[in-house]
């Protein structure tokens, strides 16, 4: 795989960025087909769960190298 295309937890910000446009991505879907819920929730859902999810997978990984 190229190195642009690279997800891996070994680039940090690319993968919580990453993370953080799928979760938006996720909740916005969730939001509206399910909950009729507002566009900002899901923003503001999504962010906060791509954070947490992809800094607990970036801590994960380091400990499982070490």
């Amino acid at each position: 795989m190229s190195r642009l295309l690279s997800l891996e937890p070994t680039e940090p910000l690319r993968y919580l960025l990453t993370n953080v446009v799928v979760w938006v991505g996720v909740a916005s879907v969730v939001e509206f087909a399910v909950a009729g819920g507002r566009l900002a929730d899901a923003i503001v859902t999504g962010a906060f769960g791509g954070v947490a999810f992809g800094v607990a997978m970036i801590l994960f990984n380091g400990r499982a190298e070490r």
